[in-house]
């Protein structure tokens, strides 16, 4: 035979369930979209002043080309997307050696808008696609360079990880070669709400360059491909799907930023169940058989 809760206990019980549902729904109030109104604005993108100034070359002597542009992919409230895409190219046909460098110098700037003492989240993950590419076209060599992405952060949170991304090793020499390049990187940038907007910027920089040297009658093209095609005649090491079938808008220096989502309501209307039949059970077992 076993003794059951009496009614001197039941009380109790009900209390501490109702106490639970209680917590449970002050949950659900504390999490509901009217409390936690945290939100992205304010998003732009734009190249820097440092930023190395488009090339365009198309002689007879030399081709030569530099371009780059920033854009926003997408923005909403609680995400967004951009990429900095770009080309260098270089050739020669009379001159001994070219070589065209390029600056990546760019910025993102957003706000993070919370309550005053709200913690927020940002996840922010990096990529860069593209390809070193070098093309055979004469009896002299060529090299592409791709430098490291290093990244300066300023204004409100506090960073978790990185967002810098490696050096791509020298592609180089007198033959047709394709060095793919696919790089990630992923941090947590963490702060607590004001109750007004919160500025956050990000400086992007990495160098680029390509090289062609004439030994004979003249050099092998190079290129670096970011997601750009230039227009330069007689010129392919740029093209476009070229070697290793491209694709313009998948290459590039991507960037995008997620807004970490708060526990939704119904996860903290399941909590308190729980919480509920934890006790109940715990109650259970506490009663001892005679």
């Amino acid at each position: 035979m076993r003794i059951s809760l009496s009614r001197r206990q039941c009380p109790r019980t009900r209390r501490t369930a109702a106490l639970l549902v209680a917590g449970a729904t002050l949950g659900i109030l504390l999490g509901s979209p009217a409390a936690r109104a945290v939100s992205i604005s304010g998003l732009s993108a734009t190249l820097l002043g440092s930023n190395s100034a488009d090339l365009f070359d198309d002689t007879a002597a030399q081709k030569r080309v530099r371009d780059s542009q920033v854009d926003v992919l997408s923005s909403g409230a609680t995400s967004f997307a951009t990429r900095y895409a770009a080309v260098v190219g270089a050739d020669v046909s009379t001159a001994n050696t070219t070589t065209v460098t390029l600056n990546a110098r760019y910025r993102i700037t957003f706000s993070v808008n919370a309550n005053a003492g709200e913690a927020w989240q940002l996840v922010i993950d990096t990529s860069r696609y593209g390809a070193l590419t070098l093309v055979d076209d004469g009896t002299g060599s060529a090299r592409s360079t791709l430098g490291a992405v290093t990244v300066t952060r300023t204004g409100a949170g506090t960073l978790a990880g990185s967002l810098g991304l490696a050096a791509v090793a020298n592609l180089q020499g007198g033959a047709n070669a394709n060095r793919v390049v696919s790089q990630t990187g992923s941090a947590m940038l963490s702060g607590v709400g004001t109750g007004g907007a919160q500025n956050v910027r990000l400086d992007f920089s990495f160098n680029a360059s390509g090289r062609s040297s004439r030994t004979g009658s003249n050099g092998d093209e190079a290129a670096v491909r970011l997601g750009l095609d230039s227009a330069l005649t007689g010129f392919s090491a740029d093209d476009y799907p070229g070697p290793g079938s491209r694709s313009l808008a998948g290459d590039g220096h991507f960037v995008t930023v997620t807004l970490v989502p708060e526990p939704s309501a119904w996860l903290l209307v399941a909590l308190g169940l729980v919480g509920i039949e934890l006790f109940a059970r715990s109650r259970r077992r506490r009663v001892a058989p005679i």
